[in-house]
């Protein structure tokens, strides 16, 4: 007696689920593909940032070695007691120094975009994974 009850409220149930499903996991699923498509851009964009940022550190670098010859320079020119010469040497090692200032702040604010850049896709990494656990087991929002 039971039995008779409960068959058709089964045979319902699993007529209208793949309907469901389907329906839900076009758009779901388009979803996550789009998704998918801008973490890999996102990832693209760091990888260029990170290149950038070796590139300027190598610049920097060079920077470093400059003024570190400037120096070596202005010590040879006081030690001959040529005062103009150290003069202007001082001026620009003080430009230098200057800029290499400004270059190192760059360096931690660029370093601090791809950091942030990489949470926000690793964000978007779990946000992907949690929709596409929500189609497995056929949620909607």
């Amino acid at each position: 007696m039971h039995l008779t009850r409960i068959l058709p409220s089964i045979a319902a149930i699993i007529a209208l689920a793949p309907a469901a499903f389907a329906e839900s996991s076009g758009a779901d699923r388009a979803d996550i593909h789009a998704d998918r498509a801008d973490i890999h851009a996102d990832r693209q964009d760091i990888r260029t940032d990170k290149a950038d940022r070796h590139a300027d550190r190598a610049d920097a670098h060079a920077d470093t070695q400059e003024i570190r010859k400037d120096e070596r320079e202005l010590h040879a020119d006081r030690k001959d007691g040529d005062k103009a010469g150290a003069q202007a040497m001082r001026a620009d090692i003080r430009a230098d120094r200057a800029d290499r200032r400004g270059d190192r702040h760059d360096e931690r604010r660029d370093t601090r975009d791809i950091h942030a850049d990489r949470r926000d896709v690793r964000g978007d990494e779990r946000e992907m994974g949690r929709d596409r656990r929500d189609i497995r087991h056929n949620r909607r929002d």
